[in-house]
């Protein structure tokens, strides 16, 4: 879930591969690697209206799958950024 809303908010491939400064594999290693700062993906978007999405999209990727928030979580949390539109 998290993946594709990072795609849909900053409108590039999840690791914006065609950039990437670095080499596939050590973007795998480190991937695959996880650890205390775990590698993601950048959210930079120029659209300010995006903040409590990206902050969503942030709880979803918490190493601690019990720090995560519930589907039904994020359903309601949508809903409710729908709703401020």
């Amino acid at each position: 879930f998290a993946i594709v809303c990072s795609e849909i908010i900053t409108k590039k491939s999840v690791w914006d591969l065609e950039n990437l400064d670095y080499d596939l594999d050590e973007l795998l290693y480190k991937i695959k690697r996880g650890g205390r700062s775990p590698i993601r993906p950048l959210l930079d978007t120029e659209d300010e209206n995006n903040t409590s999405l990206s902050l969503l999209i942030k709880d979803c990727w918490s190493e601690e799958e019990d720090q995560r928030p519930s589907i039904d979580q994020v359903k309601t949390l949508i809903k409710s950024l729908n709703h401020n539109k």
